[in-house]
């Protein structure tokens, strides 16, 4: 012989409910500590190139695009950047140009020539460096009218985002697993 029992579960909603807010406490927690820990990597990335760069140019333009990013995605992965980004509405890119209708370079391809660094170079039109073999040219291209016009002096990489980043990434983690400690049900 068989029994019917009917059980009914009160408060599981509720249960559920807070189960959710939790989640979203830790997604909420976990970006703000990425936000906060990139945060002081740009700081830093900003010092860096105040204290190491001496050129007009490259100073401000780099100062100013420098920034970070912190989301969590639709799958719930904490997700951050922080670099130099060409962001002409902070930099003014389109003030700073110059009457002969020379466009400055944005401020990536300045930080990519600055952390790469530069050799000593012609700046005569029509001159070019020397070309690395490629799959299409096998024997690569001989450099162009290097020894004409004003002459490039060049320069060593600075390393600034490497530097920051590696003086403050570790903090990373330690900032969420301190902050979601402080999450609680």
């Amino acid at each position: 012989m068989s029994v019917k029992i009917g059980v009914t579960i009160e408060g599981f909603g509720d249960a559920i409910s807070d189960l959710e807010a939790f989640v979203g406490d830790v997604d909420a927690e976990v970006r703000m500590s990425l936000k906060s820990s990139l945060i002081t990597i740009e700081n830093t990335m900003r010092n860096n190139v105040a204290t190491m760069f001496t050129l007009d140019y490259a100073r401000p333009v780099l100062i100013r695009s420098i920034s970070s990013t912190a989301v969590i995605d639709k799958h719930g992965n904490p997700a951050g950047s922080v670099g130099v980004y060409n962001m002409s509405r902070k930099t003014g890119s389109d003030a700073r140009r110059p009457r002969s209708g020379r466009v400055p370079p944005p401020a990536p391809l300045v930080a990519f020539w600055h952390i790469g660094g530069t050799q000593p170079h012609s700046l005569a039109s029509g001159s070019r460096a020397a070309e690395r073999p490629t799959a299409s040219k096998p024997r690569g291209a001989p450099p162009k009218g290097q020894d004409q016009g004003s002459q490039h002096p060049g320069f060593v990489s600075t390393s600034f985002m490497e530097r920051a980043w590696f003086a403050n990434a570790e903090n990373i983690t330690t900032n969420i697993v301190y902050r979601l400690n402080k999450v609680t049900i």
